[in-house]
């Protein structure tokens, strides 16, 4: 029977029977509630309508009731329909009026809508522009629906009206039931003395193990399974399909078979003769996916897709209604039209450009390589990483549409724009590219990256943007199929060195180099230089790092590529502001990015967030922690604004804005900062990912200065295992949180297993690192400091001296790192009564902090060691108790403000000492 106004029918067609039990004495002229029953508008298995006058609103409204067979399962879930619509007030939402009973039933008034259902719409042949229309509307209340975490569970063609006056709404919400706040929900309980069926024999329009209609279900609930907001949006697919094509997206001449085509995932292709454009089809492939993680994130996802793609087909029209009405006769319009058809066709077939870089077939391969590394997140992982991937490749294939429509359809791009932006896609399909060859290809500590890196792709939207393109240099005239090449190892090495490959990577840009400076296309030197001097830095070489960037800086500003000017500019901030502490280098080079980003388009807001980061970081180790937050503030509101609250480089702004305010001892907010970046992380990546440790280290130091040492040793501890876990005990992650467990350690007293731990720390380090990098110079010092305390003096001494030498040969003997082992030789010194030894160490070491404009808090203990040095000292040798005393005062007075409980207790406890000791002569 066909299906009329407001009925929630159960039809054979839709899958079950109607019921023929026995209904209540109502009829016309009965009254419900308040209202009086006018006549019956459509009846089915689960109740029957009626329409109605409410005399108190003076207004026809349509009168539910559940037929008494049902007992009290139907009332359940009328009260539950009751309950569902009463929260929902949206257009396209059928509206609930009133609820009450009448004898053993539940009656329901609801807005009554003159007009047909989807399906009777449908019958009269329809174009796809005006089905994608009405299907739009409907999905629109079911995302009304979700956002109120309500489910459907019986999205179909009848179940959504289109009325007399044009509004569609979505009706018959009886399935639907509130799902958790993560989005899920299960199915309904069996009646009682039921017990669970099979969905191929279930009456599928009942409440039960299984509800819904078969032919429009998501395989989750054909299983039975919890469900999702994705499986509403599975239905939705399957109706929009079966409103564009006039088939249904699954074949079968039974619900047994359409079952089996639905669990496997096997769509049937769609009608060889149809005019519905490449993009609504994908879109409408990707919500019918077997899997629900593989559809759209939401249905507001997907209606924006579907806004765009019917945005675009009304420019086409327009286009083509132009273009018709400016040609004589009809020849000449029939040609123009077929002429522009084509056009637009051609256009949505370079879409598929993208077909071998991201294909299922290369998302299976990607998930088997991740899962075979045998992680334990690593399934989540390829879940989550999939979808950063399916998004760029999402907004690639679109900006590809549209770039070509722009040129060839709209008329709005010259054919240098065309070449332009077709050269910045290319550019982005490369890196696309690369980065799932890489993953594809992964090991343990790729694994843990790999979020991150699918994350931080390039955005596609500037290739679309005529402004941003202009000031981009223009595609190479010759040899582009050679730089196209050479192109595609620069990105790979950049795609190696955000996957923990950085050796690697340093190899590969070298050779890019040397290959585009053979070539000579200067866009592509400056390209290849940048990358090698990120990767010079990344390596631990800061003067070659330097020199590499300051020459792609140069090389770039003859206008040769302006984006790279300030890329190269924006490093050096932080390559000699930060990495070698020539803070003052740091920020003339932050002056000149800040005039470089000037010449770029105002939408490169990420690039002045990345600006204000390194510039903010420079400020803090120059003790100008104000300048310093504020900055991290701004940088911090850019991100959010343009990724979210919840991307990873919020997360590491996070925790830039929490070093700085445990340097301003805002000890709660620097843990508050921190705390929030580690619940991100845990929920945008996964909870034992090896990327949480960094956090929970910076957590533990802050806990640590407070004096919670326990609280520090929990942290420190979760840290270590997450790390060995998932990276194994020798990754220089696992040293990171060895050296600062040593440290409680060492603050405890515990200096053995201090020392211990730290013996552990240096042996990855020197592993990982080599026994010359920076990095294990920092170790030889912590296992230094902890085996001096030991008693062994001279074995720190030896440890001490080659921390010393690897840093002023690596950094430079004037680094203010080059002070920390000269304070503590000077404190050994000390020890073993070499007085004049100690003088000329800590002399130094003041001298190297005082130039480079250490604060006061970080010079005020190697002060100390100084003050203590001079008093030690005869006066015939260099010794001036006096000057001991002042620096001293200084130091303490330092301490006080910063709050410091380490070093401060020692140092008033020797200036109450010397107070009533006399000095050596």
């Amino acid at each position: 029977m066909t299906e009329s106004t407001l009925d929630t029918t159960r039809s054979a067609r839709d899958g079950g029977p109607v019921s023929s039990a026995r209904r209540e004495e109502i009829g016309p002229g009965s009254v419900v509630g308040r209202h009086m029953v006018l006549h019956e508008i459509g009846a089915g298995g689960m109740g029957v309508v009626y329409a109605a006058y409410d005399p108190e609103l003076d207004r026809k409204v349509a009168l539910k009731l559940v037929l008494p067979g049902r007992g009290a399962t139907g009332r359940v879930r009328l009260l539950r329909e009751a309950q569902a619509l009463a929260r929902l007030s949206h257009p396209h939402v059928v509206a609930v009026h009133d609820v009450g009973t009448v004898g053993e039933q539940i009656w329901l008034a609801m807005e009554l809508v003159e007009g047909r259902t989807l399906s009777d719409w449908l019958e009269t042949k329809r174009q796809w522009r005006d089905a994608l229309e009405v299907l739009r509307k409907a999905g629109a209340g079911l995302a009304a629906a979700h956002a109120v975490g309500l489910l459907h569970r019986d999205f179909k063609p009848t179940n959504v009206m289109v009325g007399d006056d044009d509004r569609v709404r979505v009706l018959d919400f009886g399935l639907a039931r509130t799902h958790a706040s993560e989005g899920s929900a299960h199915s309904d309980p069996p009646e009682p003395s039921e017990a669970p069926k099979s969905p191929l024999t279930t009456d599928l329009t009942r409440t039960g193990a299984v509800v819904g209609t078969p032919r429009y279900m998501a395989p989750e609930q054909l299983g039975a399974k919890e469900l999702t907001a994705a499986a509403d949006q599975f239905s939705f697919c399957v109706t929009l399909w079966e409103a564009l094509y006039g088939q249904r997206p699954f074949a079968g001449s039974s619900t047994e078979a359409i079952i089996a085509n639905v669990l496997a995932g096997r769509l049937r292709s769609p009608p060889k003769r149809h005019a519905v454009p490449g993009w609504l089809r994908r879109a409408c492939e990707r919500g019918l996916a077997a899997d629900p993680e593989q559809r759209w994130p939401s249905m507001d996802a997907l209606l924006d897709t579907l806004a765009k793609g019917r945005k675009r087909a009304g420019i086409r029209k327009g286009a083509a209604v132009v273009a018709v009405l400016a040609l004589l006769g009809a020849a000449a319009e029939a040609r123009r039209g077929w002429e522009l058809s084509h056009q637009q066709a051609a256009c949505d077939a370079t879409a598929t450009e993208l077909d071998g870089v991201w294909s299922p077939a290369r998302e299976q391969a990607l998930r088997k390589a991740l899962v075979a590394t045998g992680v334990s997140f690593a399934p989540m992982t390829a879940d989550k990483v999939t979808s950063w991937i399916d998004r760029q490749a999402a907004q690639w294939r679109e900006a590809r549409v549209e770039a070509c429509l722009d040129a060839n359809v709209r008329g709005r791009w010259d054919a240098d724009t065309l070449d332009r932006s077709l050269w910045c896609l290319d550019a982005r399909r490369t890196e696309l590219e690369s980065l799932v060859d890489e993953l594809t290809r992964a090991d343990v500590p790729v694994v843990h990256r790999a979020v991150a890196v699918a994350s931080s792709l390039a955005p596609v939207a500037a290739c679309l943007d005529p402004e941003v393109l202009e000031t981009r240099p223009p595609p190479p005239p010759v040899d582009r199929e050679a730089l196209r090449e050479i192109r595609a190892d620069v990105l790979r090495a950049a795609n190696l060195d955000r996957a923990g490959r950085s050796a690697q990577g340093l190899e590969l840009a070298g050779k890019a180099l040397a290959r585009a400076e053979a070539l000579a296309w200067p866009p592509l030197v400056t390209e290849a230089r940048l990358q090698r001097g990120q990767l010079l830095e990344r390596n631990g070489s800061y003067p070659e790092a330097a020199a590499e960037l300051e020459q792609a800086y140069f090389d770039a500003s003859r206008g040769v590529a302006p984006e790279v000017v300030f890329d190269a500019a924006c490093r050096l901030v932080r390559t000699l502001g930060v990495n070698a502490a020539q803070h003052a280098d740091g920020l003339h080079w932050a002056r000149l990015a800040e005039v470089a980003l000037e010449e770029l388009h105002d939408g490169e807001q990420l690039r002045r967030a990345s600006l204000l980061t390194n510039r903010a970081t420079v400020h803090r180790l120059m003790g100008e922690y104000h300048e310093a937050r504020r900055e991290q503030e701004q940088a911090l509101a850019i991100l959010q604004d343009a990724l979210g609250s919840e991307h990873l480089r919020v997360v590491a702004t996070l925790v830039n804005l929490a070093n700085v305010h445990a340097a301003l001892r805002n000890d709660d907010e620097a843990a508050a900062l921190l705390q929030r970046a580690l619940t991100i992380q845990e929920q945008v990546l996964e909870p034992d990912n090896p990327d949480l440790s960094a956090t929970l280290n910076n957590l533990a130091i802050v806990r640590s200065t407070t004096g919670d040492h326990e609280a520090a040793k929990r942290l420190l501890q979760r840290a270590l295992a997450i790390s060995e876990q998932a990276l194994g005990s020798t990754h220089p992650s696992v040293a990171t949180s060895l050296n600062n467990l040593a440290d409680e350690h060492y603050a405890a007293g515990d200096y053995e297993e201090a020392k211990r731990l730290s013996e552990r720390a240096l042996s990855i380090w020197e592993q990982a690192l080599g026994p010359e990098h920076p990095d294990v110079a920092a170790s030889l010092i912590n296992l230094a400091n902890a085996t001096r305390a030991t008693g062994d003096g001279e074995r720190a001494k030896l440890l001490h001296e080659r921390a010393l030498g690897i840093l002023e040969a690596k950094l430079g003997p004037e680094h203010p790192h080059v002070a920390h082992p000269l304070a503590s030789l000077a404190k050994i010194a000390l020890d073993q009564h070499r007085p004049a030894d100690a003088l000329a160490l800590a002399q130094r070491a003041v001298s190297i902090q005082e130039q480079s404009e250490a604060a006061a808090r970080e010079l005020a203990p190697t002060r100390f060691v100084l003050a203590q040095a001079l008093w030690a000292t005869p006066k015939d040798g260099g010794g001036d108790p006096a000057r001991a005393v002042t620096l001293a005062e200084q130091a303490r007075d330092a301490l006080r403000a910063a709050g410091d409980a380490e070093v401060l207790p020692e140092l008033e406890q020797w200036l109450a000492d010397r107070s009533t000791s006399a000095p050596p002569p």
